[in-house]
């Protein structure tokens, strides 16, 4: 589906517009929930109602590196979003698609595990999303 057409949909389970860069858990979350679920695309540049405003294109740039950082760092096992842009009405939108993951993941916040199922936000505890990549993820019970 064309990504103006995705936009006039309008938000959903696989769909999340932001009008700026969302904080770091709000992003993580959002990220957590597509790939846990049905996978789903973010686009950074477009209001809740469906309007654009888009991003300007050095803050697109540093909004992948910053994204990029916070995935590797923090979610486990590795999600990888694909990230684009696009224009839509002569502004620049960021668009970030997640596919749903083989396994279900979470991520890390001070040693707690967070995941989200659809747009709930949910905490695993300790000891099940460690830092280490060497944790066995079928033991995880995020009931999907």
């Amino acid at each position: 589906m064309h990504i103006h057409d995705l936009i006039l949909e309008g938000e959903g389970s696989t769909v999340e517009f932001t009008s700026m860069f969302p904080d770091r858990d709000a992003l993580l979350s959002t990220l957590v929930a597509f790939a846990n679920t049905a996978g789903g695309e973010l686009f950074l540049g477009v209001n809740d109602d469906g309007s654009v405003v888009g991003v300007a294109p050095r803050e697109a740039r540093e909004y992948e590196e910053k994204l990029s950082s916070w995935v590797a760092d923090r979610i486990q096992p590795p999600v990888v979003p694909i990230m684009r842009t696009a224009r839509i009405d002569d502004h620049l939108v960021l668009v970030v698609s997640v596919e749903r993951g083989p396994l279900p993941c979470c991520w890390q916040e001070r040693d707690v595990g967070h995941f989200r199922s659809h747009r709930l936000l949910h905490t695993a505890g300790q000891p099940e999303c460690p830092r280490s990549h060497a944790i066995a993820f079928e033991a995880l019970d995020f009931r999907r």
